[in-house]
């Protein structure tokens, strides 16, 4: 788990794992034959660690995957098989407490909830590997050949309303991928809830709106508001 020891280890796992939404904007089918990351301008960043067991797994080496195919139109969440190791990164996600009591959204991955949190873990990989730190990310197929290259920004991060593009000064859309944060910050979360005795994610509260039918206004019924009420622990 990220921010704790690994197995039988004194150091502390800072190891994450790249993953892109990839959608065939093309009228024919692709087949993703390998993937890599490489770090740009970035300072105390390194590779470390590998995933085996993840679906759509896509290593640099072809004979080390099984091809991908994604028909005319379709999107497939394709994981990059070569770890990042993000030093010095977990003590300063400990030591921020404003985490440990924030609401997540219920979404596939789990995400956080609230920009200021996505601000502040963009403004920290700034600080740590240097704000113009970048990684590349590259899209194989058949024998090597490059079907997509670009360039993702460390210090800048979105959240789940993000849907990759950017309108700049001029009022111009354009492609502009960037690292959902909220999403790496939810599952941090998750894991904690899961791994970590006594920790448990902070529950939003839920505000109770009574419906009564009422034939003599508009729509025959009125509402009234009960207030907000506390979940119960399970």
């Amino acid at each position: 788990m990220f921010g704790r020891p690994g197995s039988g280890k004194q150091t502390v796992n800072e190891q994450v794992f790249v993953s892109a939404r990839v959608t065939n904007i093309t009228a024919a089918p692709i087949l993703l034959t390998s993937a890599k990351w490489e770090i740009v301008q970035a300072r105390n960043l390194s590779k470390g660690g590998a995933s085996f067991f993840s679906k759509n797994l896509l290593w640099p080496v072809i004979s080390m995957n099984k091809p991908i195919k994604i028909e005319p139109g379709e999107q497939v969440d394709v994981e990059f098989a070569e770890g990042l190791e993000l030093n010095g990164m977990a003590s300063r996600i400990r030591k921020n407490r404003a985490l440990d009591t924030a609401f997540t959204v219920p979404a596939d991955p789990t995400r956080i909830n609230g920009d200021q949190y996505v601000n502040w873990f963009a403004e920290q990989m700034g600080l740590l590997y240097g704000a113009k730190a970048k990684l590349r990310l590259t899209l194989y197929e058949g024998d090597y050949k490059p079907v997509a290259s670009l360039l993702v920004p460390l210090a800048q991060g979105v959240d789940f309303f993000y849907h990759g593009e950017a309108v700049d000064q001029k009022g111009n859309v354009q492609y502009a991928p960037r690292l959902a944060y909220d999403a790496f910050l939810g599952q941090y979360l998750e894991m904690r809830e899961k791994m970590e005795p006594g920790f448990s994610i902070n529950t939003p509260p839920t505000r109770v709106i009574e419906v009564i039918p009422d034939p003599t206004v508009w729509g025959k019924q009125k509402y009234r508001d009960l207030g907000v009420q506390e979940q119960p622990e399970e």
